[in-house]
């Protein structure tokens, strides 16, 4: 495989970590279906309903937004507009010092244009595997999306 000297450390964690990644995401697509979702920023909870079940409700963290306007990956503690409660914002604060740490400028630059080695999907899968996440969810936005 030919990895791109300038995203080789990003490509290495997604080797690390896309494999069981994309296995939690399997189990969560498993288990919720085709459930109707919905996602109140203000309480951080992200709601699954399916007929006849219990609503499912989970907390979760924010990590960014993908533009299909911009073309690009925001982090979520680096948007500033959407007025995200700061308490949503760990996980993407501890990646970001997790980047700082270790020199991983994909990690604590604000914005980065997508790629193939820069995008949503990619930077969950990697997200969920340093941070020890059970799972990402994909939130349908008509700007983009955005990964909590």
């Amino acid at each position: 495989m030919m990895i791109d000297k300038h995203h080789e450390p990003l490509t290495r964690l997604f080797l690390q970590h896309g494999a069981a990644s994309y296995d939690k995401q399997l189990y969560l697509q498993a288990m919720l279906g085709k459930a109707r979702w919905s996602f109140a920023l203000e309480e951080g909870v992200l709601a699954f309903a399916q007929p006849h079940q219990e609503l499912l409700q989970l907390n979760v963290q924010l990590l960014g937004t993908e533009s299909a306007e911009t073309h690009t990956w925001l982090w979520a503690w680096a948007n500033q507009d959407s007025e995200i409660p700061k308490r949503l914002l760990k996980s993407a604060q501890d990646l970001r010092a997790f980047g700082e740490r270790e020199g991983l400028p994909d990690f604590y630059t604000p914005q980065l244009p997508l790629s193939s080695k820069i995008n949503g999907g990619r930077m969950a899968a990697i997200a969920c595997g340093v941070a020890r996440a059970a799972c990402f969810f994909r939130v349908a936005t008509p700007a983009g999306c955005c990964l909590c």
